[in-house]
């Protein structure tokens, strides 16, 4: 009989900028880290579709439309922004947030640390995030910690149609080799690239 568990934690957010995404061939690029884990909100947006005949409904359908993701973390590198935007860094190390900048789709990939001590792991195949509203504040005598928060969209895949896919550790048929490389892979996925040693994300 499984454990009983809880969520308790939040860790390890790791990006992978997609490259393709047809019915025959999903591939994206090495993994990169995002920016140390506050929270992650992650909401399936749903549409019922019913057809009706003698003044009632004979079938109905309800279908995912799109999944709306919320993080917040501590302080994203400018780097990191600027491939999760779709951002410029200039010659003079200047991030320039332009109009007309164009941020990549993305698999977006963590970990859950359960109260048994074992993680739940998730992956987000399809989605881009935009620029989110910035606040600060004054230090006062007690320091007020700022986090950043962006939002995305994410989507179906056209190669299978999955828009998440997630494994327990501690799962009885989980082979560990799933487990030991879903932060630096794709989990089904035709393939990632390989983990670029100067960005480790482990």
């Amino acid at each position: 009989m499984a454990q009983d568990t809880v969520r308790i934690g939040l860790s390890d957010l790791v990006a992978f900028i997609l490259k393709t995404d047809t019915k025959g061939n999903l591939a994206y690029g090495a993994p990169f880290k995002v920016a140390p884990a506050v929270s992650a909100s992650i909401a399936p947006e749903t549409s019922d579709d019913s057809f009706y005949a003698d003044d009632i409904a004979l079938i109905s359908n309800r279908t995912v439309s799109a999944i709306t993701v919320e993080l917040e973390t501590a302080d994203i590198p400018d780097d990191v922004q600027a491939k999760l935007l779709g951002l410029q860094i200039d010659q003079n190390g200047v991030l320039l947030d332009n109009i007309n900048a164009q941020a990549p789709q993305i698999a977006l990939a963590f970990r859950s640390l359960k109260s048994n001590g074992k993680y739940k792991y998730v992956v987000l195949y399809k989605g881009a995030f935009g620029t989110s509203d910035e606040d600060y504040a004054t230090k006062e005598e007690s320091a007020t910690f700022q986090t950043t928060s962006i939002t995305g969209t994410f989507l179906p895949t056209v190669f299978s149609g999955d828009w998440r896919a997630s494994v327990n550790e501690d799962s009885e048929s989980v082979e560990q080799a799933t487990i030991d490389t879903w932060l630096t892979k794709v989990y089904g996925a035709t393939s990632t690239d390989p983990v670029d040693p100067t960005d480790p994300v482990e």
